[in-house]
Order: structure tokens, then C-alpha cells, then sequence
């Protein structure tokens, strides 16, 4: 509670990178976390090279017009705050290869022995067609290769430029003899005005701590998993119609599976945002193609 009141304190959300990130503290933080990890049995292969920020996709939160942005809960600039301080942490390592386009990072993480993986890529359309996709609700379903069904269990509105509040949860197929994971999860979006004349778009979700209260667990059909933290952010410079997106995310699937697969299996969560960004891509008519 005193990190994200030292945070929250932060002129929000032009945050100092290294002010944030010590205001965070814990996780792969540390230079010493930051070598136990880069040793660690759990952490297997997926990433390549250490020591890295991920400040560039950082940068990506500075700007956002502030009389609008204090539309946001303080629940929810606490969330954002915490984005940007974790990705302005050291420790991040560029994955080995990119997939489908998207380029990896990922940061081991030693209090749940699991990694924050990290994607990025350019996206052919304006930060409001992301927004208005968002708000129609079901983006796990339509855009992730393992999420079966996705319902929307509650849904509060929100005036513009915030979009609908929801409480989710989430079906995702595991292969066979593992059961089925179900996540819980609550969701938030927003499309705020920078100070450049451009937009950002950002929508979150955590699994809330009252999860087995607000959606009971069944155990006889899925194994319970938990949402750490999933945040999709794309920004869009003034005058252009291509914004840079970002997205992060850290689960957790529970069950019988070793930490360190989850880890080797952490750079498929990049499908999730090649599909999004292919979804959004502006095909190019025939008569002004070459021949």
C-alpha cells in the first residue's frame, strides 16, 4: 500500500522512470534478483539477452492529458502507475525471435517464479477503432488461439472517453489430460488525448483478490488459474493513422504444470496480439496494387 501511494503521489502520467520504478521495488528489481533470475531453473530459455528497460514501450504512457485522464478511479491510475514502473524496471530480456511479426520481452519474476512477458508491434489503424473493438466486449474470445469462451458476468458504463467496466470470466482449452483452466477477471478500457494532440488507448485486467465470491470456483470441470496482470496500450502520434501497441501480461495457470513450462510457453501469449493488429490492418484495394 505505500509503494502505490508513493506512486499515486507521482504527477500522474508523466512518472519518472527511475522514481517509479524504486517506488515499485521487489520483484526482478535488483541487480542481485536480476542475476538469481537470469540462473534460475524456472526461467528455462525463452529469453535471450539481459539487463535491458523496457522505457520505450514506457514512453508510450507519457502524455495523456491530464484533465481528462483524472477521469480514471484511483484503483485504476494505481494499475496504470504500476504498468509503467514495471516496464521501466532493469532485468527485461528480448526473447529469442519474434512470432508472427510481434517482438517479444520478458522479465522473471521472483515472487511468483513466473515471467511478465511483454509484446509489441505497429498497428495500421487509429488508437479509436482499438478502443471501440475493445467495448464490444470478448476480446479474448475473438483474438487468443485458447480461450474457448469468454463471459461477460457483470458490465457497468462508463462516460466517454472511459469504456465499460466488467467482470469476466474466461474458459481456456489445455491439452489433453490436463483439465480446463477458468480465469476471473475484471476489465477496463480508456481513450484519452495526449498533450501532443494525439491518443493513447489502454485496457487492463487483474483477477480481483474476492474472485472465488464473485464467480465460485468449479473444480469438478476447471482448475482455477489467476490473471496477474493484462495490459494492451497503443498510442498514436498526431496526424498519423498507425499507432505503436504494447501489451503485457502475467498468468498463472495453476494445476499440476512446473513453473518452468509455463515459462517456455510464455511467448505464445504474442498470437494474442498478431491477431489483434491483423484484425485492425487496412487492406489495400486492388486497383491501387502494382501490375
Amino acid at each position: 500500500r505505500r509503494q502505490l501511494s508513493a506512486l499515486k503521489a507521482l504527477p500522474w502520467p508523466r512518472a519518472c522512470a527511475a522514481e517509479a520504478a524504486a517506488a515499485m521495488g521487489g520483484g526482478a528489481s535488483s541487480k542481485a534478483q536480476e542475476e538469481s533470475a537470469y540462473n534460475d531453473p524456472d526461467a528455462m530459455s525463452v529469453a535471450g539477452s539481459k539487463g535491458e528497460t523496457a522505457s520505450d514501450l514506457a514512453e508510450l504512457l507519457f502524455g495523456a492529458d491530464e484533465s481528462v485522464s483524472k477521469t480514471l478511479t484511483d484503483e485504476q491510475q494505481e494499475q496504470l502507475s504500476q504498468v509503467f514502473a514495471l516496464l521501466a524496471q532493469p532485468g527485461w530480456k528480448t526473447g529469442a525471435a519474434k512470432k508472427g511479426g510481434v517482438f517479444p520481452r520478458y522479465m522473471f519474476n521472483q515472487e511468483t517464479r513466473l515471467y511478465y512477458a511483454c509484446f509489441h508491434c505497429d498497428v495500421p489503424a487509429p488508437a479509436r477503432d482499438m478502443f471501440e473493438d475493445w467495448n464490444r466486449g470478448r476480446a479474448q474470445e475473438r483474438y487468443s488461439e485458447v480461450c474457448s469462451e469468454e463471459i461477460i458476468l457483470d458490465e457497468k458504463e462508463r462516460p466517454f472517453p472511459l469504456g465499460p467496466e466488467r467482470l469476466v470470466r474466461g474458459i481456456y482449452k489445455m491439452p489433453y489430460p490436463m483439465q480446463d483452466r477458468d480465469f476471473v477477471w475484471t476489465e477496463w478500457s480508456a481513450l484519452l488525448p495526449t498533450q501532443d494532440g494525439g491518443s493513447l488507448y489502454i485496457s487492463m485486467a487483474k483477477s480481483p483478490k474476492n474472485e472465488n465470491e464473485v464467480c465460485p470456483p468449479e473444480p469438478e470441470r476447471f482448475t482455477r488459474a489467476d490473471l496477474k496482470l493484462s495490459a494492451t496500450f497503443a498510442r498514436q502520434a498526431p496526424g498519423s493513422e498507425t499507432c505503436q501497441m504494447g501489451f503485457i501480461c502475467q498468468g498463472d495457470i495453476k494445476g499440476k504444470m512446473p513453473k518452468a513450462l509455463q515459462n517456455l510457453l510464455a511467448g505464445n501469449a504474442s498470437t494474442y496480439l498478431a491477431k489483434f493488429r491483423d484484425a485492425h490492418s487496412v487492406s489495400v484495394p486492388e486497383t491501387m496494387q502494382g501490375g
